[in-house]
């Protein structure tokens, strides 16, 4: 695994639908890969998790599970299912905590 420098993720639910993007980039010292990774995603909430497929850059595709943790923290796993034309990282996980607004 390797260590996040940044995440952005964006979410939005409306009609147990959610739907956003994830946005980051990982300390990789040992690959001649990228160390970004991007992309879009979308699918159905159930209770406090939702399942959901994604595509990115370069025609990269994938799953990903949100699983609400607490009002302010929820834990994002993604894995690539359909690797792009540009050789990426495969899966990530994470937890994340949401910003106050400044």
């Amino acid at each position: 695994m390797y260590a996040p420098e940044f995440i952005h993720l964006v979410v939005s639910e409306r009609d147990n639908l959610i739907e956003g993007h994830y946005r980051a980039r990982y300390r990789v010292t040992d690959r001649a890969i990228s160390p970004s990774i991007a992309f879009r995603f979308r699918g159905q909430v159930q209770q406090d998790f939702a399942q959901l497929a994604w595509a990115g850059e370069a025609g990269a595709a994938g799953e990903a599970q949100i699983r609400l943790l607490s009002a302010d923290r929820l834990e994002m796993k993604w894995s690539t299912t359909v690797f792009g034309d540009a050789p990426q990282l495969a899966a990530g996980r994470a937890v994340l905590v949401r910003r106050s607004a400044p």
